[in-house]
């Protein structure tokens, strides 16, 4: 079972079939295993923190199933919240059976999670280089965002000092991996996952090390070659980073008025969720009248704002998490969306004291949620919700791998008393 779940991990970032496929696996031997095995041992720090994961996500899914069926929405749905919120529970809830009942005698599994998931980022980056954007596993920045995600699992991995060298170094390839398939995949919201890794390993060095003076310099160099590399992309005739694209998108929506661009298109539906929200901020309006306001928009004003929002009418959603669920549940589905950020960073906290490259983890894992749910509404696709449950267990498991091979076990300490007696 182990070696098939390894298996479907290196191969998730292909589709959302295979991933599904794990999340099913997952749920299903943490079900079994905690069946089995009575009685449970004693919660520990990492216990709590899959824990408060598991309320978190009860919590949001409680919300957009309470503003779905008071609407009359839930079936047919006309949201994905409750569909994802769904699978964030069967998934934390096998997080929290797999670390409480399984991988309680030393092992080296979480060697083999480090081996897939660098794989899996070596496949995303020549996939995203041979693929075009329009045609990757899912919708582009949901894929993009979870291949962040994978790449946050995978520094704190690379950052661990415990770790074999050539885990080390096979978890900084990965990274880099990831940042080719992100790059490629041409989705700007996840970007700051750059940022994120190269902040973390300045800050890492200059932790660790005893010239933090030297550390700072070299870590001004990397961001001054950092900044370097997004010039030349920048300026390069293909624009290959779609950068050049906000400019132009912003002229034509000073100079002509006209919102039928990317970046245009969402600051008009950024202002449309708000101004939705401030008419109704407890509960909403509902996803009817989202879509309904969606696709009338500029139809009430001038023949010329109508062609002007052209693009703005063929979108379902405001591409803001955030605006999308005050737009559609108003505070208490904000509330629910924000429970899902907060627990991560909640579980960091956690983790800190116990194991810092699982904190480490959490807040990349937040990040990386935080940042590219600016720009688009990720869980309305469900290849992200199964990656963000994927991610966040992968961490548990692998900071129970850790905690369990540092603690002497039984055999070992009778060992020890029977050679000093």
């Amino acid at each position: 079972m182990g070696f098939v779940a390894l298996l479907f991990l290196a191969l998730a970032s292909l589709s959302s079939k295979i991933a599904g496929t794990l999340w099913a696996l997952g749920f299903m031997a943490g079900a079994v295993l905690a069946w089995r095995r009575r009685p449970w041992p004693q919660p520990d720090a990492i216990d709590r923190a899959a824990l408060l994961g598991l309320m978190c996500v009860s919590y949001a899914l409680v919300c957009w199933l309470a503003l779905a069926v008071m609407r009359e929405e839930l079936i047919p749905p006309l949201s994905a919240e409750p569909n994802s919120g769904l699978r964030l529970v069967l998934g934390a809830l096998a997080g929290l059976w797999l670390v409480r009942v399984a991988f309680r005698k030393p092992a080296r599994l979480d060697q083999g999670i480090t081996s897939a998931v660098a794989l899996a980022m070596l496949i995303a980056a020549l996939l995203s280089i041979v693929t075009p954007r329009e045609r990757l596993p899912s919708n582009a920045i949901a894929w993009a965002s979870s291949m962040g995600f994978l790449a946050c699992v995978l520094i704190g991995a690379a950052l661990d000092r415990q770790a074999a060298t050539w885990q080390r170094r096979l978890a900084g390839a990965g990274c880099f991996a990831a940042l080719i398939a992100i790059g490629a995949s041409q989705v700007r919201g996840a970007y700051p996952v750059a940022l994120w890794l190269l902040g973390v390993v300045v800050w890492d060095a200059y932790r660790k090390h005893n010239r933090p003076l030297r550390m700072l310099v070299f870590g001004a160099l990397g961001a001054c070659a950092f900044a370097g590399c997004l010039a030349v992309l920048w300026m390069h005739p293909a624009d290959p980073l779609r950068m050049r694209e906000i400019s132009t998108g912003l002229d034509r929506m000073r100079t002509e008025g006209d919102f039928n661009s990317q970046t245009g298109s969402r600051l008009y539906l950024f202002r449309l969720g708000w101004q939705t929200f401030t008419e109704s901020p407890w509960i909403g309006v509902g996803a009817h009248e989202r879509l309904r306001r969606i696709h009338s928009a500029g139809l009430d004003e001038t023949p010329q704002h109508a062609r002007a929002t052209e693009l703005v009418r063929e979108l379902g959603h405001v591409h803001n998490a955030f605006l999308h669920h005050a737009m559609d549940g108003g505070l208490l589905a904000l509330s629910g969306f924000m429970a899902t950020l907060v627990g991560l960073v909640w579980a960091g906290r956690i983790m800190g004291a116990v194991s810092p490259p699982a904190a480490l983890q959490f807040y990349g894992l937040a990040f990386v949620h935080g940042c590219t749910n600016l720009t688009n509404v990720n869980f309305a696709h469900n290849y992200y919700a199964l990656m963000y449950t994927i991610s966040v267990v992968l961490v548990l498991v692998c900071a129970r791998v850790r905690a369990t091979r540092a603690t002497p076990q039984r055999s070992d300490i009778r060992v020890v008393r029977e050679a000093s007696s």
